[in-house]
């Protein structure tokens, strides 16, 4: 019994040992277990640890950053600030600017507005009036309106529709500002004399032209009172001179040469060659100064034509038959009431242009051409001479007089001629307008 005791009390303790060991090595498995579990946890710490060491860092970058960024917000503040005063003078500037352009162009209109003399834009496109001030409505009798509708360049047409000749005035150097004379026509057909001014402006970056006119119809006036008279007196000399040749001159000739005829019967055969030679002397001496005289003192003054006048002179010219000469003579000049004084003119023009051929032409054809057409007297003189470059002729005081001549009856002369080609002179006269002159002068 005891011994069976004892076993059961072994087997007990083996049941426990068991039970312990087991215990204890589900213990040492459960520590096992909790070791590793240990390692990962540290290993996580650590892992955790390298990544807040990443964290702190990306976050003093991040510091540093913001830390720039503000620095550089601080910048931009400073020169925003800078910029906002920099357009708060700029605003002031503009201001000022605009103030200034307001009184310009208040200056300007009171200036064009209020300029005694004619002034209008245009636009250079299509030639419209944009502006016109008071002064040009009241030179030209045209309303606003009427100016703002016309096409510009119907100033320089007559009624006729035909556009007159401009003579340019060069613009000074570095000078915008183009001049010229030009002959304008009045609502009325009125013509005047301007000296008209024109240079480009900008308005709303269009291009325009504006144009100052003055008028010099009666400075002009004045000034063929002053030529006309010159002319009238160097006339009178010549009429004079030319009247005391043909009159007393060619007579005391005549008189000398009856007695010298007297003493013919008286002189021995050796004389009469000589005799002959000096009577023929004294022919030729009154026929040169009876030609003189009529040069000086044009017939036709007296009892004949203008066709007349003009055929002798060609006549005289060619005396030597040395030219080939046509005169082409409308016939309706006959019927025409023309101003003894502007017959003159023709002719004083046609004896210079002659004496410009015989001098510097080396032309063998002259043809003269006179006619009336469009209410203009016009003479043309054609010869086909060696010509000249006009430009540098047109300083001469020939060409020079004769263009006087011409402008006294409110005409024209142009010249066309180039080297080897002749030349060709054309005299405009307006018969109209040529007596109105008379009439104002």
């Amino acid at each position: 019994m005891p011994r069976n005791n004892k076993t059961v009390q072994m087997v007990r303790i083996t049941s426990k040992l068991a039970s312990s060991n087991q215990e204890k090595e589900k213990c040492a498995d459960e520590l096992v277990i909790a070791n590793k579990q240990l390692v990962l946890d540290r290993r996580e710490k650590a892992k955790q640890a390298g990544e807040l060491m990443i964290a702190n860092k990306e976050l003093l970058f991040q510091g540093a950053e913001k830390e720039l960024m503000a620095t550089e917000l601080t910048d931009a503040n400073k020169e925003l600030v800078v910029q906002n005063r920099e357009k708060e003078i700029q605003a002031a500037e503009l201001q000022v600017a605009m103030m200034e352009l307001k009184e310009s162009e208040k200056r300007y209109s009171d200036l064009f507005h209020l300029s005694p003399m004619p002034r209008w834009v245009y636009d250079l496109k299509t030639s419209r009036c944009l502006q016109v001030n008071e002064a040009a409505i009241e030179t030209y009798g045209y309303s606003e309106e009427e100016f703002l509708t016309m096409n510009i360049h119907h100033l320089e047409q007559d009624k006729n529709g035909m556009e007159k000749k401009k003579s340019a005035k060069s613009p000074g150097e570095n000078s915008n500002v183009h001049g010229c004379r030009q002959r304008h026509y009045k609502k009325s057909g009125t013509p005047v004399e301007m000296e008209v001014y024109s240079n480009p402006i900008l308005i709303n970056d269009v291009k325009y032209m504006s144009v100052a006119a003055i008028d010099i119809t009666e400075k002009l006036l004045h000034d063929y009172k002053i030529t006309r008279a010159i002319i009238k007196t160097q006339e009178d000399d010549r009429y004079e001179i030319g009247a005391e040749l043909h009159d007393n001159i060619c007579q005391i000739l005549a008189s000398s040469l009856m007695s010298f005829r007297l003493l013919k019967k008286s002189l021995k055969p050796s004389g009469i060659e000589l005799f002959n030679r000096s009577q023929d002397n004294i022919l030729l001496a009154s026929a040169e100064i009876r030609n003189l005289s009529h040069r000086l003192a044009p017939a036709f003054f007296a009892d004949s034509s203008m066709n007349d006048a003009f055929q002798r002179v060609l006549n005289e010219f060619n005396s030597s038959h040395q030219y080939k000469l046509s005169l082409d003579f409308d016939g309706a000049i006959a019927e025409t009431k023309i101003d003894m004084d502007l017959q003159l003119t023709l002719y004083r023009i046609l004896q210079e242009q002659l004496s410009n051929i015989l001098k510097h032409a080396k032309a063998s054809t002259i043809h003269v051409r006179v006619f009336i057409a469009g209410q203009k007297l016009t003479m043309q003189v054609t010869d086909n001479g060696i010509g000249f470059t006009v430009k540098d002729a047109m300083s001469g005081i020939g060409i020079s007089n004769m263009k006087r001549r011409a402008e006294l009856y409110m005409g024209k002369m142009t010249i066309h001629s180039e080297k080897e080609k002749g030349c060709e002179i054309t005299v405009e006269i307006p018969l109209t307008e040529g007596n109105r002159m008379r009439e104002l002068t």
